[in-house]
């Protein structure tokens, strides 16, 4: 009698203490990819370049990067040589970024960039690139060849044009590893792009924001002449 009775405490006791549901899977990340485990996010190449109005002054600049509305601890960051950009490997998110150019005999000049978004896009093969300018009212613009146009692109280089006028070139680019960066008043803008063999392909009425950096890719197949 004692063995049916402790059966009964234990069939009991079970169906007070169900088993833990178990929890759902992630939800697939892009492009069908699982999501990476709680507290891995992917990094990405983070690249920060520094003007004023047109000119480069990055390897003057020193850049202090934060988590987005943090002000407390800024995250290191490898400055940047002539030409170059300063840099730092980071989870995608939000970020904000402050500028900083100290000139002797002059007072320091200070400009903040706040919500950056960096994202693991596609098209940027994991490098994001960001600006800072110290003029109001600029913007930025990255033109890249697209991967199937490399070895057209050998020795490319490009002009921007107010769109819709090309009677005077309002900007000329700097070089930024295999891209070229224009640094523009904010507006909509023809690029035209030169290559070696002196054929050209455009890139027509893009829009340039004031305190954003957008990035278009040419390829022949898409480019209009």
């Amino acid at each position: 009698m004692r063995a049916m009775t402790t059966g009964l405490l234990l069939i009991a006791s079970l169906s007070q203490n169900p088993a833990p549901a178990q929890q759902p899977p992630a939800p697939p990340g892009p492009q069908g990819q699982p999501a990476p485990p709680v507290g891995e996010q992917p990094t990405v190449r983070l690249e920060v370049r520094v003007f004023d109005g047109s000119d480069d002054v990055t390897h003057e600049s020193h850049v202090k990067l934060y988590p987005k509305g943090q002000r407390n601890t800024d995250i290191p960051m490898t400055a940047a040589s002539a030409g170059q950009p300063t840099t730092a490997m980071v989870p995608v998110g939000f970020y904000d970024a402050q500028a900083i150019r100290e000139r002797r005999g002059e007072s320091p000049s200070i400009r903040w960039a706040q919500q950056w978004l960096v994202q693991r896009y596609p098209d940027e093969y994991g490098r994001h690139l960001e600006v800072i300018n110290y003029k109001a009212g600029y913007g930025a613009l990255q033109v890249r060849p697209a991967p199937s146009e490399a070895s057209a692109a050998k020795g490319w280089t490009g002009v921007a044009y107010v769109a819709g006028d090309q009677t005077k070139e309002v900007g000329k680019p700097t070089t930024s590893g295999d891209d070229l960066l224009f640094a523009l008043p904010a507006g909509r803008y023809d690029i035209k792009v030169l290559l070696a063999d002196k054929t050209t392909q455009w890139l027509r009425d893009i829009d340039v924001p004031a305190d954003r950096t957008r990035l278009k890719t040419w390829s022949a197949a898409s480019a209009s002449r």
